[in-house]
């Protein structure tokens, strides 16, 4: 079921980049998965992630003062080594390096990560949560859209 959750939430993450209100759509939104054979309760699971996450990019204070004053290092916990691949994690470290995410969306997207119902979450996981908590941030639109542009030229260059 993990993948059928994961997979409905990357469909809706691509409603959100054509800048299509999910919520206000639900429904016609819902008509489109069942259509595609997804169940009730995998388009439900997905909708409750999705709400989770729009209640609010949480403010890592802490995380934004030490950022700001060029000393923050993220050290994953055991929990989160665990879960996270290396690949996952090392693709996390580069957004944040290539400055696509600061350092309180990159504890929001840790955060939704160890929130699936998984045994590991994998790079294609982090793209799809990240993209999710960028579009539903406060950032301004200009970080979004270079955020955005990156994950479409990362895809581009695994594809070709």
């Amino acid at each position: 079921m993990f993948e059928r959750v994961i997979t409905i939430i990357s469909i809706i993450s691509q409603y959100l980049i054509e800048d299509i209100d999910v919520f206000d759509q639900e429904m016609e939104i819902v008509e489109d998965l069942m259509s595609l054979g997804f169940e009730t309760g995998e388009i439900e699971a997905a909708f409750n992630w999705i709400a989770n996450l729009s209640q609010g990019i949480k403010r890592g204070d802490e995380a934004l003062d030490a950022e700001e004053l060029g000393q923050y290092v993220r050290i994953f916990t055991a929990e989160e080594k665990r879960l996270l691949t290396n690949p996952a994690r090392g693709y996390l470290m580069k957004l944040h390096n290539l400055d696509l995410v600061n350092a309180p969306l990159l504890e929001e997207i840790i955060d939704q990560a160890m929130l699936l119902d998984t045994s590991a979450v994998g790079v294609e996981e982090i793209k799809m949560i990240s993209t999710m908590v960028v579009m539903f941030s406060q950032s301004a639109a200009d970080a979004k859209t270079r955020f955005l542009r990156f994950v479409e030229a990362d895809a581009e260059v695994m594809y070709h």
